[in-house]
């Protein structure tokens, strides 16, 4: 298995684009499920927990470069999924409504049909 800080400085400083897309390709393969499992247990949902886990790829795709220490990947990207899993769950949230106000629908016209 190819080395941690190895595949980090390669996603970091690679020649090319699509050599560090490469490199922080065979990252995300090494870490979705501890990414993701970490996003379900904060968020309790199986969706959001999606939805965070692809956030936090995006952010640390982005911020990778500020990462002193290669070999604090694991720890670094947990705090990042940590980070989406807040800004998931600060958007505001529709207010609930009893179901009965589901019933209450006005027709469109006098026929009740």
């Amino acid at each position: 298995m190819e080395a941690l800080d190895s595949i980090v400085r390669q996603a970091v400083s690679a020649g090319t684009h699509a050599e560090r897309v490469a490199a922080f390709g065979r990252l995300v393969e090494r870490y979705a499920d501890m990414a993701f499992g970490y996003a379900h247990a904060v968020l309790g949902d199986w969706h959001l927990a999606q939805d965070a886990t692809q956030d936090a790829f995006l952010i640390a795709f982005d911020r990778l470069g500020g990462l002193e220490r290669p070999g604090a990947f694991p720890g670094w990207l947990r705090r990042v999924v940590r980070t989406a899993c807040d800004r998931l769950t600060r958007r505001k949230q529709p207010a609930p409504r009893p179901m009965e106000a589901l019933y209450q629908v006005a027709a469109a016209g006098d026929d009740p049909q």
